[in-house]
């Protein structure tokens, strides 16, 4: 009997838990659904162009002598 009362209050337990559990995910808006269905989101920006940087303006073998782990010289 005395079994018996703990395992069924470790479920009352385990439940009132999942519940918080729950109800806090609910309540922050983590479970909400952010976006309904059949609405299309609006696509991205495209990404603005850019340019390559000239190789003059870093010295690639003093980052090769730095770094010989990253470097591929």
């Amino acid at each position: 009997m005395k079994g018996l009362k703990g395992v069924a209050l470790a479920a009352v337990a385990i439940a009132v838990l999942g519940l918080m559990w729950y109800q806090a995910f609910a309540l922050t808006g983590v479970a909400a659904k952010v976006v309904p269905p059949g609405v299309d989101r609006p696509a991205p920006p495209p990404a603005p162009e850019l340019t390559p940087l000239s190789l003059e303006s870093a010295d690639i073998e003093l980052f090769g002598r730095v770094h010989p782990v990253w470097s591929a010289f």
